[in-house]
């Protein structure tokens, strides 16, 4: 159901361009057009084998406890001069389109005022996010980008203020590059069971991890990405690591590390020294860790290795398969 209402000043409070009301499942097809404001009042679904577009310079603005959810494909690309907005129906700001809820101040946006954005499932893959800024998402106990068996593509987008993750993926293979991930209350990206490629993004000030991996799945290496003030840095499965020439930036991360856990190698690792801001590289050994037959770790001089240690579960480095572990004088390996 579309209801169109136009130019309206509450005082000093302006709608700025017309809004259209969503709710149920879409058309295939379905255009929701640029510089319009689209305001959702109930849950949304793209059912399977459905396409929704979404122009470049439109703003969504989802009522309490809404979410889009993404059966099929969703198209939304904007460009860096004209994004796309995902944002909460409190969100009075210009670029928000204004007052559309018409209460004045009397509510402020906050995190958790919507739910997500629900890539649901394999018919999603073909959906792409690019160019756009989600905010004051997460109410719905997981990200404010929810991914479920999903390979979405998600790249060049602004991810911030989600009462839980920024990102939250479960299974699938979703590909989040080039994109700003701040100021989740959880970790900026989650993963659970996901073998997702994420490179390129800026990830910084989210409360908990700033790539937080719980399972050990053979991945592709997360890479050239900057971690900055998160509460850890990362925590990856060995598989996760990049290749050297292609290290992570850390800096100023409370627990400025990367922890790793992963159980054997299921090829070459390398633990580079680089990437770390204004000291060693440090890596927390989480779970013990096997160097498979014929594979190779390299750990490299300066290299500073953390093992958890409890009562009943020491960790250790068990070595079936080459360990190249080479420090020099002033530069040596450290093991604590």
């Amino acid at each position: 159901m579309n209801v169109f209402f136009g130019l309206v000043l509450f005082a000093c409070h302006v709608v700025t361009a017309q809004a259209a009301t969503h709710s149920g499942n879409t058309a295939d097809g379905d255009v929701w057009a640029a510089n319009e404001i689209h305001i959702i009042t109930g849950g949304v679904s793209v059912p399977a084998n459905t396409t929704l577009i979404i122009e470049a310079g439109a703003i969504v603005k989802f009522n309490t406890n809404t979410y889009l959810q993404v059966i099929g494909t969703l198209n939304a690309v904007g460009t860096t001069a004209n994004k796309i907005l995902f944002t909460s129906a409190k969100d009075d700001s210009l670029e928000a389109g204004g007052d559309t809820n018409g209460d004045a101040d009397a509510t402020i946006p906050a995190r958790g005022d919507w739910s997500y954005l629900y890539f649901n499932g394999t018919g999603s893959n073909a959906s792409i996010m690019s160019h756009a800024e989600v905010r004051y998402g997460g109410g719905g106990n997981v990200g404010a980008v929810y991914t479920y068996n999903s390979s979405v593509e998600i790249n060049n987008c602004h991810i911030h203020t989600s009462k839980y993750q920024g990102v939250h993926a479960y299974n699938g293979s979703p590909v989040l590059s080039g994109n700003t991930i701040e100021n989740n209350s959880k970790s900026g990206i989650y993963l659970n069971g996901a073998t997702p490629t994420i490179t390129g993004n800026l990830i910084q000030n989210n409360t908990s991890y700033g790539i937080e991996f719980t399972s050990a799945n053979s991945t592709l290496p997360t890479a050239n990405n900057q971690l900055k003030n998160n509460g850890v840095a990362a925590r990856l499965p060995l598989s996760a690591l990049p290749v050297p020439g292609n290290e992570n930036t850390l800096d100023g991360n409370t627990r400025n590390l990367i922890e790793l856990f992963g159980g054997g190698t299921s090829g070459d690792v390398t633990l580079s020294a680089i990437g770390n801001v204004g000291g060693p590289m440090v890596y927390g050994i989480l779970s013990s860790v096997t160097v498979s037959s014929g594979t190779t770790l390299t750990i490299e001089a300066g290299t500073v290795l953390k093992f958890s240690t409890t009562t009943f579960n020491p960790t250790y480095l068990n070595v079936s398969g080459t360990l190249n572990a080479a420090g020099i004088s002033g530069n040596e390996i450290m093991v604590r």
